[in-house]
């Protein structure tokens, strides 16, 4: 998550020209995004805020994650607000760790098909 909302600020000095080629991610897909609220507040950190240039992002997050999902909630309306596109899903369970493991018990993990949908949508896959 850090790159995409900090796409213009370069971590490292450069090394060599693979350094010097612009870094912006096309889109972001963030899953159980982590450390952008302090606690469970919905107030992002002042390093996760985006502006009008943040790449589009896909949220996914688990209701009952260890990781509070209102870092997810309050990336995504701070998207919403400087009109970039976004998408977030927040599912009843499922925890933390999922990743792209099917479980029968836990919806989240078919994340990837609504991604693969909002992709199509946005023309980034075919």
């Amino acid at each position: 998550g850090h790159v995409t909302v900090n796409h213009a600020q370069r971590a490292y000095e450069p090394v060599d020209d693979a350094d010097k080629l612009p870094f912006r991610p096309d889109f972001a897909v963030l899953v159980y995004s982590a450390y952008l609220t302090e606690g469970k507040t919905i107030n992002l950190k002042p390093e996760a805020q985006p502006d009008k240039d943040t790449p589009p992002v896909f949220l996914v997050h688990a209701k009952d994650d260890p990781i509070p999902c209102e870092g997810s909630i309050a990336l995504f309306l701070a998207l919403k607000a400087v009109n970039v596109p976004t998408e977030l899903h927040i599912y009843e369970t499922g925890g933390h760790g999922y990743g792209l493991r099917p479980v029968d018990k836990h919806p989240v993990t078919l994340w990837p098909a609504r991604c693969e949908d909002w992709l199509r949508s946005r023309g980034l896959l075919k």
